[in-house]
């Protein structure tokens, strides 16, 4: 399977609007469930919250639903998408690169950081008004370095040629949204956006793998396993690479992948087994192809295991050895993209912190497209 066959959503479609929603709620309330298990290991999360996957879900957040950087940041991508849109509906081209730059740089702004000296100001836009998001929320120290260097990042000159975090993947989700016919238009978009911050070649491949997982997902025609069917076409197009836009991959997120297909049927029970994990995917849960492959794996078991609920997901991914805020925001904006808002708790979605700012833009983005 080539990538051609990675279809773009189809924005006239009724089901479109309610998966955009469902996706960057699901992000949100993953990212809020892991972010304050971060940095605990598997033991100290189970020893202090209870194991049935949806009391232990509504423990975690029962003070507060506070979503992270990955959704700031992908709110922030996503918003400069619709500058994009903004000057091409009203006539006008416009600079994919710099319009996404900037957002960053707004981001990083408003969240409290100095404005580089060296760095273009950009003037604010409506998003930038939201006190939600004016506080810090472990945002990564490639980011900020990146950031703070006031220059723009490229894929061939980069500040952070090693930085093989997560910062880049999460936000790269909301790419996948574009109802774009070629393929290579949502690569080239999601690499360029990535390298903005982070230079690893595998750091790029996997926020591209991340776009088109997302695209695959809203494209998905029905069919028993929307979610795997995605997950397959994204593995045939890590199969077409190298290619002449994208760095040397290493063959980390490929391996990463197939790794989940694998690993999907045998996550079983609550907490996920670590050694089985870590048989997986490696050691490190804190590297970006290992983060989307365990992400991806846990919603490819919610999908076989055929639940109403996201809630089990999304406690299964967070309750890991790792980069537990980015592994479940991912899990939770694929099972949103491909379940809808149905498989979202509302009453859980109703308090997250961003929900003003959710809504805000993902308006924006739906009127843009004239929806």
């Amino acid at each position: 399977m080539s990538s051609s066959a990675i279809l773009p959503p189809d924005a006239a479609s009724p089901r479109y609007p309610d998966s955009i929603r469902a996706a960057l709620r699901g992000l949100a309330l993953g990212d809020a469930l892991g972010y304050p298990l971060e940095l605990l290991s598997q033991r100290e999360i189970t020893e202090a919250y209870p194991f049935d996957q949806e009391d232990f879900a509504r423990k975690v957040l029962a003070s507060g639903v506070i979503a992270s950087d990955d959704t700031q940041l992908s709110l922030y991508l996503l918003d400069a998408l619709n500058e994009v849109l903004e000057w091409n509906n009203a006539g006008s081209a416009a600079d994919e690169l710099a319009c996404m730059w900037l957002a960053l740089l707004r981001w990083y702004r408003t969240t409290g950081n100095p404005q580089p000296e060296n760095a273009p100001y950009s003037l604010d836009r409506e998003i930038d008004s939201f006190t939600e998001l004016k506080h810090r929320c472990g945002p990564g120290k490639a980011t900020l370095r990146a950031l703070a260097s006031g220059e723009m990042q490229m894929m061939e000159k980069n500040i952070n040629p090693e930085a093989l975090g997560t910062g880049a993947l999460v936000r790269s989700l909301v790419v996948g949204f574009l109802p774009v016919e070629d393929v290579a238009t949502v690569v080239g978009l999601a690499s360029r956006s990535a390298a903005l911050t982070h230079g690893h070649p595998e750091a790029i491949i996997s926020a591209c793998a991340a776009a088109l997982l997302m695209r695959a997902c809203l494209s998905a025609r029905g069919g028993q396993a929307p979610l795997a069917s995605a997950v397959d076409s994204v593995i045939a197009w890590l199969d077409t690479l190298p290619v002449p836009s994208l760095p040397e991959p290493t063959g980390r997120t490929l391996a990463a992948l197939k790794a989940a297909r694998a690993a999907s049927s045998k996550l079983k029970g609550f907490p996920l087994d670590q050694a089985s994990l870590k048989e997986h995917f490696g050691e490190n849960g804190w590297l970006a192809p290992a983060v989307l492959g365990q992400a991806v794996a846990v919603a490819l078991a919610w999908e076989q295991d055929g639940a109403e609920s996201a809630l089990p997901a999304l406690a299964a991914a967070s309750a890991v050895d790792g980069d537990s805020d980015s592994i479940a925001a991912i899990t939770g904006a694929l099972v949103g993209a491909v379940g809808g808002s149905k498989v979202l708790p509302a009453e859980l979605v109703e308090k997250i912190d961003l929900l003003p700012v959710i809504a805000h833009v993902e308006e924006n983005w739906l009127r843009q497209l004239g929806i």
